[in-house]
C-alpha cells in the first residue's frame, strides 16, 4: 500500500521531477563536455544525483548551491572554449596557479568574443532557478517525508568534516585534484625529511665565498641582445661577456610552468621522475650542509605554508623573504633589492643567494619602469616584452654590483621561456616556451666551466640538471656531474612528455587552444 502511494505521488509530480533533473544536468554540463574520462563521468554523475535530490528535498539549500556551481562551471566552460576538451584539471592549474593565483592576469589576456557563451550559460541557469519558485513544493511526495531533514544533515556533515579534515571528504578530493599542482601530504613528508638533514655539516674545499643565482621569469633568450637579438635589450650582460671567465650557454627549461620548472631545477627531480622532488633536498639545504648561509629573496607570491612546491623550497633557506602574499600584488623587481642593501656582503662568510624575479611575465607593461625603458614609446606588446627583458638586465646589474668580485659566482637563468605576446603553458607546447638564457659570471678561471662550454658546443643543456651544474661549479659536488643534455621536456603536467626537437616554433595564426 505504501509503495502504491509513493508511485502515485511520483506520477503526479513527474513534470516537477524531470525539471529538477534537467536543471541539475544543465548546471554540470560544462564538466560533462570538458571531461570524457570514466572517473570524471562517474564523479559528475554522482554530483548530479546529489544536486537533484537536494532540489527535491530543500530549495533553501539547492538555489544558493546551484548559483555557486554555475559560477565554478562558468570558469570550466571558459577553459574548455579556449583550450579544448580533456585535461581540464591541468588547464585550470595553468589559469590559476603558477605558482600562486594568476587568474586576474590570465583573464585579462585570454578573454575573447567566444566567452559570450559563458554569460548566456549562466543567465539561462539563473532563469531556470527562478522558474523553480513557480513550481509547487513536493510536500505530498511520500518518499520525501523525512528526506528533507536527512539531506540537510548530510550536507551539514560534509561541511563540518571539510572544516575538520578536508582531505577526507569527496568534494575536497576533486577540488584538490583540480586546483593544487602538488600533493600537500607529500610536501609535509618532504618537510620532515629536509629537517633531518639540513643541519648536518660536511667540510669541503669550495671555489666561491659568495654565490648569487637569479631565476628570471618567462625570459625567451631569442629576445636578448647577449644571445644575438637585433635590439640591445641586455647591455649589462653583453658587456659582461667581454670577461674571459663569463659564459653564455645554449639551454632549455625542463617544462613550461614555474611551479614545476623551479622544483626540478633546484632538486634531484627530473622530467622523467618529477616525484623525486618529494624525497630530495634543494641546493639550499645542500649548500647549508657545506657551511653556506643561504638566502631566498622572491618577488613572486606566497599563498601559504604548504600551498606550493616553491614556497616549500624557500623554507629550506636560513633567511627567506617573499615580497608578496599573492602573485598578482607583485611590484617591479627592484622591490627586492632592499633585502641585500642591509647585508654586509664584504665578509668571508660563505653565502648562497637565490633571487626569484617577476621578470617578463604577462602583463608585460607591469614589469618594467617606464623611465628606464629601452623603447620609450612601445607600440605593441612585443615592444613591452623587450622593455621587460631590458629592465631585468638592469636588475641583474644592480644585484651583481652589490657583491665583491673576489671568489664570486653569479648565475642568471630563467624558469622557462615565452611565446611573446601569447604567454606560456600551452599544450601541445611550442619551442619558444623552453628556450631560456643560462649565463655564468665567475670571478676567476674555473676548469669545469671551460669543460661545460666545450660540451655545450655539441649538446644543448637541459636545466633539469641545474642543481648538479651549480654544485659542480662551486666545487661541493665530488662527482663533478655535468648538466643534463636530455631533450625530454614536459608541458603543463608531468605526464605530458615531449622531445624538445619535435616542438615547433610558434607562428602567428597557430592554434593555441588544442589539447591532445
Amino acid at each position: 500500500m505504501y509503495l502504491k502511494k509513493i508511485a502515485a505521488d511520483l506520477d503526479q509530480s513527474r513534470a516537477h521531477i524531470f525539471f529538477c533533473l534537467a536543471l541539475s544536468i544543465y548546471i554540470f554540463s560544462p564538466i560533462l563536455i570538458a571531461e570524457h574520462s570514466l572517473i570524471y563521468i562517474l564523479s559528475t554523475s554522482i554530483s548530479i544525483l546529489l544536486l537533484f535530490l537536494t532540489s527535491l528535498a530543500c530549495r533553501l539549500i539547492f538555489i544558493p548551491l546551484s548559483l555557486l556551481l554555475l559560477s565554478i562551471n562558468s570558469f570550466i566552460l571558459h577553459i574548455t572554449l579556449h583550450w579544448g576538451t580533456g585535461n581540464t584539471g591541468a588547464r585550470i592549474e595553468v589559469a590559476g596557479l603558477s605558482p600562486s593565483s594568476e587568474s586576474t592576469e590570465y583573464l585579462e589576456t585570454y578573454l575573447s568574443y567566444i566567452d559570450t557563451i559563458i554569460p548566456v550559460y549562466f543567465t539561462i541557469g539563473v532563469v531556470l532557478l527562478s522558474h523553480m519558485r513557480k513550481l509547487k513544493p513536493l510536500n505530498g511526495l511520500g518518499i520525501l517525508r523525512g528526506f528533507k531533514g536527512l539531506t540537510i544533515v548530510i550536507i551539514f556533515s560534509i561541511f563540518v568534516c571539510t572544516l575538520i579534515e578536508p582531505r577526507k571528504t569527496i568534494p575536497y578530493y576533486f577540488i584538490d585534484k583540480y586546483f593544487y599542482p602538488v600533493d600537500m601530504e607529500k610536501l609535509r613528508i618532504r618537510d620532515k625529511t629536509i629537517d633531518l638533514i639540513k643541519n648536518k655539516f660536511t667540510p669541503s674545499i669550495n671555489n666561491y665565498n659568495k654565490i648569487a643565482i637569479i631565476i628570471g621569469e618567462s625570459a625567451n633568450k631569442n629576445r636578448m641582445g647577449v644571445y644575438g637579438y637585433k635590439s640591445p635589450t641586455t647591455p649589462f650582460l653583453t658587456r659582461a661577456m667581454e670577461n674571459e671567465n663569463s659564459f653564455i650557454f645554449d639551454a632549455i627549461s625542463p617544462t613550461n610552468q614555474t611551479r614545476y620548472s623551479i622544483p626540478i631545477m633546484l632538486t634531484d627531480a627530473t622530467v622523467d621522475d618529477y616525484d623525486k622532488f618529494f624525497s630530495s633536498p634543494s641546493i639550499l639545504t645542500e649548500f647549508r650542509q657545506f657551511g653556506y648561509k643561504t638566502y631566498w629573496f622572491s618577488n613572486q607570491g606566497r599563498v601559504g605554508k604548504y600551498d606550493n612546491a616553491i614556497t616549500n623550497i624557500s623554507k629550506e633557506a636560513n633567511v627567506a623573504k617573499i615580497e608578496n602574499l599573492v602573485y598578482r600584488d607583485a611590484k617591479k623587481d627592484s622591490s627586492i633589492l632592499k633585502y641585500i642593501e642591509d647585508l654586509d656582503l664584504h665578509t668571508n662568510t660563505k653565502e648562497l643567494f637565490i633571487f626569484q624575479l617577476m621578470g617578463s611575465h604577462l602583463s608585460y607593461p607591469e614589469r618594467y619602469d617606464k623611465d628606464t625603458a629601452l623603447i620609450k614609446k612601445p607600440i605593441n606588446s612585443s615592444d613591452d616584452y623587450d622593455n621587460s627583458i631590458h629592465y631585468t638586465d638592469i636588475i641583474i646589474e644592480n644585484i651583481y654590483d652589490s657583491f665583491p668580485k673576489n671568489n664570486f659566482l653569479f648565475v642568471y637563468v630563467s624558469d622557462h621561456g615565452e611565446v611573446v605576446r601569447k604567454g606560456h603553458g600551452f599544450l601541445p607546447p611550442f619551442r619558444d616556451e623552453y628556450e631560456i638564457p643560462l649565463v655564468v659570471l665567475s670571478s676567476h678561471k674555473n676548469s669545469f666551466l671551460d669543460e661545460m662550454k666545450n660540451l655545450n658546443k655539441a649538446s644543448i643543456f637541459n636545466t633539469e640538471g641545474f642543481n648538479d651544474f651549480i654544485k659542480s661549479i662551486a666545487g661541493i659536488n665530488e662527482e663533478r656531474k655535468k648538466i643534463s643534455t636530455k631533450e625530454h621536456i614536459f608541458s603543463v603536467s608531468p605526464q605530458n612528455i615531449y622531445r624538445f626537437k619535435d616542438t615547433p616554433n610558434y607562428k602567428e595564426g597557430d592554434r593555441l587552444i588544442q589539447i591532445q
